[in-house]
């Protein structure tokens, strides 16, 4: 599974492919780290039939790898 997020300054996550279970996950990652007013666009890659739990965590860590290079 490959994830990546683009930083914005307008509020809302989007996904591409949609997929709600990764755009949930990266709100819930910019909210803990303080910046849920911020939002982004989330592209996921990976094999058909991942499981939702895989997602959520890909989408997480390409949510903290943006805010990295943001800073």
């Amino acid at each position: 599974m490959r994830a990546r997020f683009r930083l914005s300054e307008l509020p809302g996550v989007t996904a591409a492919p949609a997929c709600a279970a990764g755009a949930a996950a990266a709100s819930r990652a910019l909210a803990r780290a303080g910046l849920g007013h911020l939002g982004g666009h989330l592209a996921l890659r990976g094999p058909a039939g991942v499981r939702a739990g895989d997602l959520a965590r890909a989408a997480e860590r390409a949510v903290a790898a943006a805010l990295r290079r943001a800073r």
